[in-house]
């Protein structure tokens, strides 16, 4: 029977994430050990087991009212990015932004930052979600502002120079993330890793939120 740690974790995760993919909380829990472990979080009162349309099981802290979807979009679209991967990121809590660049910690920080270990040195990310299906043109223009911030900004300048910031904009589809990607989407003089990455997911979960007798070009999602 799995232990109370490995629970402990996913109430973890959950907690950072909001929103998690329950097959990638199983990933890496042995296949006889499963069983049990839905069952713990069954009887939890701290967590609970979501169906959603698609057939997608999630797990979000327990509440009596039905979460958000663009809530939901978001929190499902940062655990895919951090956890669905080789790379070894976390989304970061305030507290975790204390601990790995306490340099740069301060009160009323935005959310959406997380590290990345996989390298010799850790990298420190911006993420953001496209919820709202923006036009491509109004997140490259978003980019922008996003990396003048913070290559002005006292602790981020410095690491923006020795490539250790990037910003990340998570898309619904390869076909967007490869025109943003494109796209020209910072000045020549910040060395700073800005880029679009495609979560297809996304589009499942926002869909009936945009959905129209005309779907859209797939390059403007």
């Amino acid at each position: 029977m799995p232990t109370a740690t490995t629970t402990d974790k996913v109430l973890a995760d959950v907690q950072r994430y909001r929103f998690a993919r329950l097959d990638l909380l199983l990933r890496d829990v042995p296949e006889t050990e499963q069983r049990p472990m839905l069952q713990r979080i069954g009887r939890s009162r701290e967590i609970q087991v979501l169906r959603l349309p698609n057939g997608m099981e999630l797990v979000s802290l327990a509440r009596r009212k039905p979460a958000p979807l663009l809530g939901v979009a978001r929190g499902i679209a940062l655990h895919t990015f951090c956890c669905n991967d080789t790379k070894q990121r976390t989304l970061l809590l305030p507290d975790d932004v204390n601990k790995y660049f306490p340099r740069l910690f301060r009160n009323g920080m935005p959310s959406g930052y997380y590290v990345e270990t996989s390298g010799e040195r850790p990298v420190f990310g911006l993420v953001r979600v496209d919820t709202g299906l923006d036009h491509i043109s109004r997140i490259i223009q978003h980019s922008r502002e996003l990396i003048e911030r913070h290559s002005t900004a006292p602790g981020f300048s410095a690491m923006v120079n020795s490539g250790q910031f990037e910003i990340t904009y998570i898309v619904p589809t390869e076909a967007k993330a490869a025109a943003i990607n494109f796209a020209s989407c910072h000045p020549s003089t910040h060395q700073l890793n800005c880029r679009a990455v495609a979560v297809p997911l996304l589009l499942d979960l926002l869909a009936p939120l945009y959905l129209q007798p005309t779907f859209p070009d797939v390059v403007g999602l």
